[in-house]
């Protein structure tokens, strides 16, 4: 069958020059003889290494030895986008025999790279891909799929490093329903030269599970995990993994400003870390400690007024811009009062931000709460709560916490003990391969150490954010105690999956209810694990990569009724061999 091949053992031959031809008959017996070439074997120098590859080669002039026109192998074609100075050169030395090379001398954006003709694949049916390649910098490869309407679907699988010498590598991946043919396309990204050799892409059999899996898997730790993702699940019976960034959520909801309960005493008859404040024509005194609603309170009254104002302020806390706060007040007055955000900018001066006018309290106390989005060029905050006429204002507690994006310390006890495994994702979720060695070692085994001290029995399986990791990020998992990884790469896992590169769906708005049910459908029928990666929860569009619960319940349910086992990633990686 197409595509039409024979593998011949050189090494089986003399040395020196063998003649090959071919010859075709159609079924009604025309005899067709292709005309001879001339071809040397030289059993002494070093043979390639052995496809890997399990079938017949579905590309074309994978060692791109044959030439074609216009300066490229046969069934080789030239891509590139964005702006950038790229340069292609065939043929240039391969591995074994001849190689195609692309090089970028300049780059702003986009890309080039080298891809051959696309090949008819199957829906369903597992394929590997072995390539050879040099490369001066990292590449991406990335797989373009032909869909059954004409538009392309591009799928990123591997980010090979960069290597001096030769170097090959493999992987294997199961086209989604709904495409038709699939070529592979080895990316340049940035300045550096890239020269390629020797592509295998053969249908191989599956190293298949006893029965398709399923995993949810939800990165980040957002605080919707636990209002909308647990609730679920723990109603259907199915077990997550949740990875969190432990910087994030185990400082969620801590407070931000030092005594913001007004408990220290500080100097001269202040709270400690607090100061006293007002302008214009008034006749204000500051009186601390005097009794507050638990405790001690700081007070401020104002006997004769005509301008002005006064008040008592915490020492300006380090913010970040874009970030959500939120400021709460518990007081007591008996005139009006308004609320204030002093804002310290970049350069040393300040923004004002107007958050509430607020009435007399009677002589009771109230308690006031307001979410606040940092400006951009910020740096630090304070809150002024302005007595602004005849009167007096007592403040019992004036903070400001972080607003809860991310679970805190309870929420993830609360989803261990409803049987969800809790993972590692870092302690603050940089781009790991930028880092040095300690820093990478602080970051992952730190945040695994930290959810152990902070009440997790188990944290046996990490995501690298991003999907950012080498071979060394990957070792150093290891000697933390992670028995797995999860990269972003696509694809379906199966027995033979390394742990430290679990492959996973990831669900994006774009994404359809029918397509997240076809991945449940497809680990089903080729007997795979399927591992699905969550972020944001909710009907918000403002995040791309986020489901609407709606959907997510509907796959939810789906993966509880369908054909296969719902567990949790370290299920799965016991499974593998």
């Amino acid at each position: 069958i197409a595509p039409y091949s024979f593998t011949w053992n050189s090494a089986s031959s003399s040395n020196g020059t063998h003649t090959i031809s071919a010859r075709a008959i159609d079924t009604v017996g025309n005899v067709a003889t292709a005309t001879p070439i001339s071809i040397t074997v030289n059993n002494t120098a070093t043979p390639p290494p052995p496809p890997t590859a399990t079938s017949t080669n579905l590309v074309l002039n994978s060692n791109l030895e044959t030439s074609g026109t216009a300066g490229n192998p046969a069934n080789y074609n030239r891509g590139g986008w964005g702006t950038n100075n790229r340069a292609f050169t065939y043929p240039v030395a391969g591995m074994i025999g001849n190689g195609a090379e692309v090089t970028i001398t300049t780059y702003t954006s986009g890309d080039a790279k080298w891809y051959f003709d696309p090949v008819m694949v199957n829906p369903g049916e597992q394929y590997t891909f072995s390539y050879a390649y040099k490369a001066s910098v990292p590449t991406d490869i990335t797989l373009k799929y032909t869909k059954t309407d004409g538009t392309p679907l591009y799928v990123s699988v591997a980010t090979p490093a960069a290597s001096a010498t030769w170097t090959t590598g493999t992987f294997s991946f199961v086209p989604p329903v709904g495409v038709t043919d699939v070529s592979v396309m080895h990316i340049l990204t940035g300045i550096g030269t890239l020269a390629i050799d020797n592509q295998q892409l053969s249908s191989g059999n599956i190293n298949s599970f006893n029965r398709g899996k399923v995993s949810f898997s939800f990165d980040d730790g957002w605080v919707e995990h636990a209002t909308i993702a647990q609730p679920t699940l723990d109603g259907l019976g199915i077990d997550g993994t949740f990875y969190i960034v432990t910087d994030y959520s185990l400082n969620a909801n801590n407070e931000r400003v030092a005594n913001s309960n007004l408990e220290t005493t500080g100097t001269p008859g202040n709270p400690a870390q607090w100061n006293r404040g007002g302008w214009g024509t008034n006749d204000r005194i500051y009186n601390y400690p005097v009794a507050g609603a638990s405790s001690n309170a700081a007070e401020v009254t104002i006997a004769n007024y005509t301008s002005g104002d006064a008040k008592w302020y915490f020492d300006p806390i380090d913010v970040s811009p874009t970030v959500k706060y939120t400021v709460s007040d518990t007081y007591r007055s008996t005139a009006a009062t308004e609320v204030v955000i002093q804002y310290t900018k970049t350069d040393g001066t300040f923004q004002y931000e107007f958050l509430q006018n607020l009435p007399a309290t009677g002589g009771a106390w109230q308690t006031f709460t307001r979410e606040i989005t940092v400006p951009d060029g910020i740096a630090k905050l304070t809150v002024f709560h302005i007595l602004a006429s005849a009167g007096t204002l007592a403040i019992d507690s004036l903070g400001v916490k972080s607003a809860q994006v991310y679970v805190n310390k309870d929420q993830i006890l609360s989803l261990q003990a409803s049987g969800h495994e809790i993972g590692g994702h870092t302690r603050t979720h940089p781009m790991l391969t930028t880092l040095t060695t300690a820093q990478k070692t602080d970051e992952i085994s730190g945040s695994r150490q930290a959810l152990l001290t902070n009440g997790v029995n188990s944290v046996t399986s990490m995501a690298y954010p991003y999907g950012d990791f080498d071979s060394s990020i990957q070792t150093i998992a290891a000697n933390s105690g992670y028995t797995s990884a999860r990269s972003i790469l696509r694809g379906y896992n199966d027995t033979k999956t390394n742990p430290y590169a679990l492959v996973i769906q990831q669900v994006s708005r774009d994404d359809t209810v029918a397509e997240l049910r076809s991945w449940v459908d497809q680990a089903a029928a080729n007997n795979t694990w399927v591992i699905f990666m969550f972020h944001q929860i909710s009907n918000s569009t403002n995040d791309t990569l986020g489901i609407s619960p709606a959907d997510f319940t509907n796959v939810a349910n789906y993966a509880k009724t369908a054909n296969v086992d719902v567990i949790t990633v370290s299920q799965g990686v016991a499974l593998l061999q």
